[in-house]
């Protein structure tokens, strides 16, 4: 069971240490926050990143395996969001205080909400997550799913706090 939690762990790794919107919102609020507030933003993304996988990993990735026009629409709509919230970065670009001592001026709420957009619209992360989560339940025994999740949502949780650290 050690070697099914290690390779989940490691796909986890993998899938969370490239640079994609999460790490980025991650990090951003790392430098414009006490590090107690930017570690309530990274649990967030983790939430919501976990939220994902066990979607992904429980189905999600069939239905949009067979279904070109599901997949097309995700890309349509993800696209949009992943467009807007590059405009609305860029626009507040010029706000922006490298000033961890000072609280951010986002609410909690916002910043909770923009952690599950960053998560749930971005379509490369549904659609790679969905595919390579749902094809790799299909090679597990069922006594094994736990110890695959259990690596999955360590390897999560400690590459989002780890990107507090860059």
């Amino acid at each position: 069971m050690l070697a099914v939690f290690l390779r989940g762990f490691i796909l986890c790794i993998a899938s969370v240490s490239s640079i994609g919107m999460q790490n980025l919102f991650v990090f951003n609020n790392a430098l414009s926050n006490r590090l107690k507030r930017a570690l309530g933003y990274a649990t967030f993304v983790w939430v919501a990143d976990t939220s994902l996988v066990l979607v992904a990993f429980f189905g999600m990735g069939a239905i949009l395996a067979k279904s070109d026009l599901l997949r097309l629409a995700v890309m349509l709509a993800g696209g949009l969001v992943v467009l807007l919230m590059g405009w609305q970065t860029i626009r507040a670009a010029h706000a922006t205080q490298l000033n961890p001592t000072t609280s951010g001026s986002q609410t909690t709420k916002k910043v909770f909400l923009s952690a599950w957009m960053v998560t749930w619209g971005n379509p490369q992360a549904l659609i790679d997550t969905s595919l390579m989560f749902g094809a790799l339940r299909a090679t597990l025994q069922n006594n094994e799913v736990w110890f695959f999740i259990a690596g999955i949502l360590l390897a999560s949780a400690l590459g989002f706090m780890a990107s507090l650290r860059s």
